[in-house]
């Protein structure tokens, strides 16, 4: 894989940063773009895993994921958090949706579904700790690596084309009422800063905006709160997830505790 000159950069910046190498490794079949492992005190390296059979737009990923350990490297040791999910947090959100199997029969059959059922609670748990600090890297990414916002662009696309096709009612319909409400209402935040922020016109686009009161009244928080560092990261992710009443899915631990192959 090519990289441009820009991601190099970006590559060196955090090595001369942490004083950390960015080993880069490329994976067949990876269900995901790219993931990052940040290095701990005893990490020789920071490691970025990269679907293989990826196109050109991984420069964009690759340079995020860059962003996202320089930022995580600025914020003093003590202030270093990560959001997990251990098991109390997951039977957390297993019972809360099975409560929901009172008002919405159609989920009793799934719930014994533990795969699909686990993958509704991860797939939320991360939207909620990666969107808001995800924002303020996309923002820094088009303000100062412009030769990567034709590749930023493509992919922030992508992600806007997944939004549309997952407001489709049959989605709703099978879908717990909490994991469908807080992904839709995530995913319109996110995608309305992104507008604010980048010029783009994704909520232009949007036919209809789900639960219009909750997704504009997280915007306005969200709006006025993002953009500072991870500990600000942290006040938008604990709102978002308290309007969302997701707030015990997830705890915050220290970054040196939590294993770098969490």
């Amino acid at each position: 894989m090519k990289l441009y000159d820009s991601v190099n950069e970006i590559i060196s910046k955090v090595q001369k940063s942490t004083g950390k190498p960015v080993l880069l490794t490329p994976v067949k079949g990876m269900a995901t773009m790219a993931e990052v492992k940040i290095a701990r005190k005893n990490s020789d390296t920071h490691r970025i895993f990269y679907n293989a059979d990826s196109p050109e737009e991984i420069n964009h990923l690759l340079g995020c994921k860059c962003v996202q350990i320089l930022r995580t490297y600025e914020t003093s040791e003590e202030q270093r958090l990560m959001a997990v999910a251990y098991q109390d947090n997951m039977n957390n959100a297993k019972m809360q949706i099975e409560a929901e199997s009172g008002v919405k029969p159609e989920l009793r059959e799934v719930l014994n579904n533990n795969e699909l059922v686990s993958s509704w609670v991860l797939g939320v748990i991360n939207q909620v700790i990666s969107q808001p600090a995800d924002l303020v890297v996309e923002k820094i990414i088009h303000d100062q690596y412009p030769s990567l916002r034709k590749l930023q662009k493509t992919v922030l696309e992508k992600q806007f084309k997944d939004y549309i096709t997952t407001l489709n009612p049959k989605v709703r319909d099978l879908s717990p009422s909490v994991v469908f409400d807080a992904s839709a209402i995530m995913n319109y935040v996110y995608l309305r800063i992104l507008d604010d922020y980048l010029g783009t016109d994704f909520t232009v686009r949007t036919e209809h905006v789900y639960k219009r009161k909750r997704s504009e009244a997280l915007y306005d928080f969200t709006k006025a709160n993002t953009g500072g560092n991870t500990g600000q990261d942290r006040l938008v992710i604990d709102h978002w997830a308290e309007k969302l009443k997701i707030r015990s899915w997830y705890e915050w631990s220290d970054f040196e505790d939590v294993p770098d192959d969490y």
